[in-house]
């Protein structure tokens, strides 16, 4: 199994840098225009040290032109100051490893950083946000916090801190490499780096098959891949944190040996066991509707899978809530916004992480006003052995 990309040269381990790797699964999406930019890729497993990450994809400034052309990190909605539970754990052992609260901190690709607003709330005052988005930086600084309008190659290097965030970012980046010599830089001495990122010993619960395998996860970590890549970069392991599929590191700067991980290997091949049988059973009971006319709501990874497999024939019209995406097509088929359903009757499949299936019944139903039928698919909680998903 490979995939048919031939414009896109194979990837050397992000971690260790070999080159010889072993193919684990081939990805395949639909391509959109003005939306996707990648065909697919293969997930591979480096065979020096175990690491699991996506081959045969662009270069680095393909990924930063997307990020730059269809942002959903920008949010217009007002989010609390308060901690909450996807933080809360960070912001706790942020306060236990740094009682003085004049301590510098800065949240590299921060959005609108609830974390860094939470802290000032707290009394810490030495707060920095770096972000792509401009409209992201004015936001913290009408908070008050220091923003920084800059992405991770082009932050001042010269300027070191206490605490440095990379949260949810070391996922998305090809380039490992120069992007850890950066960290590496911006780290005090003795300093600490709190690195989150999915945890693929353990994916979240209740997702589509193959979802950690999208267009933007290109490196597929562990507790052991991930204290490789940071130990071969300067920095130890002083604490774990593994929450709801997500798996936090705090380090410190040192070196030691880079070890296999061949647990993590086993992990995401169970990952992969798993989704295919989950997605053999999601597109069985799809096959019913293969002929029928249908609307698609959301334009993600597993949407981009269904339309690369070809399952639905029929596919009238497409919808997603992101701004940037309605105007464009796949094909022959028009993507709308939500609002542009009103004069449709077809069936609706939610094609939407299981997280997000209830707001989107919600708005077609209470928001929309809609009578449209909305076929809503619930993938069964992981790990599990021979049960299958369901259809409501």
């Amino acid at each position: 199994m490979k995939n048919d990309s031939t414009d896109t040269p194979p990837r050397d381990c992000p971690v260790c840098g070999n080159a010889d790797a072993r193919l684990m699964f081939a990805q395949k999406f639909a391509k959109i225009e003005g939306i996707s930019f990648l065909s697919g890729y293969d997930v591979v497993s480096c065979k020096k040290c175990g690491f699991a990450y996506a081959s045969n994809i662009p270069e680095q400034a393909a990924f930063d032109e997307y990020y730059i052309n269809a942002n959903k990190y920008e949010l217009d909605i007002e989010q609390p100051d308060a901690i909450t539970g996807k933080h809360e754990h960070i912001v706790k052992e942020i306060i236990h490893f740094a009682p003085d609260k004049t301590a510098s901190i800065v949240d590299v690709g921060c959005a609108r950083s609830e974390i860094l607003r939470s802290l000032r709330n707290l009394d810490f005052s030495n707060l920095t946000g770096i972000d792509p988005s401009a409209k992201n930086v004015e936001y913290l600084k009408s908070k008050g916090i220091n923003g920084i309008h800059a992405t991770i190659n082009t932050i001042d290097a010269s300027k070191q801190y206490e605490f440095v965030l990379f949260l949810d970012v070391l996922e998305h980046i090809r380039d490992l490499r120069q992007t850890l010599e950066i960290l590496h830089a911006v780290t005090a001495t003795n300093g600490m780096a709190v690195i989150r990122v999915p945890d693929m010993a353990a994916p979240i619960s209740g997702e589509f098959p193959y979802q950690e395998f999208s267009r933007e996860h290109i490196n597929y970590f562990t507790e052991v891949s991930l204290s490789n890549l940071m130990m071969k970069h300067g920095f130890y392991n002083v604490l774990f944190k593994k929450e709801r599929g997500e798996l936090t590191g705090f380090f410190r700067k040192n070196s030691n040996a880079v070890q296999y991980d061949a647990y993590g290997e086993q992990k995401i091949q169970d990952y992969i066991d798993r989704s295919e049988k989950h997605e053999a059973a999601i597109y069985a009971e799809l096959s019913r509707y293969s002929d029928t006319p249908v609307i698609v709501w959301g334009l993600g990874t597993f949407t981009q899978r269904l339309l690369a497999k070809n399952v639905l024939k029929n596919i009238v019209v497409m919808v997603d809530s992101n701004p940037q995406y309605a105007g464009k097509r796949y094909g022959d088929i028009d993507i709308v916004h939500p609002e542009e359903l009103k004069n449709r009757a077809e069936p609706i499949l939610s094609a939407v992480s299981p997280r997000y299936a209830d707001a989107v019944a919600h708005t077609v139903k209470n928001e929309l006003k809609l009578e449209n039928e909305v076929i809503a698919i619930s993938p069964p909680s992981y790990p599990t052995s021979e049960t299958v998903p369901t259809f409501v």
